[in-house]
């Protein structure tokens, strides 16, 4: 939350700043599902 506000204080569009956040935060799963080791059954 802290860095939608402070892109948003910059001058930065609402719709563009979640967008961005979104797509770092998929990167960041992203990832670690790379890390994970699929669970054997």
């Amino acid at each position: 939350m802290t860095r939608f506000r402070r892109l948003v204080a910059r001058g930065k569009a609402k719709p563009k700043v979640a967008t961005a956040i979104a797509r770092e935060l998929t990167g960041f799963i992203w990832a670690i599902a790379q890390e994970v080791s699929p669970a054997s059954q």
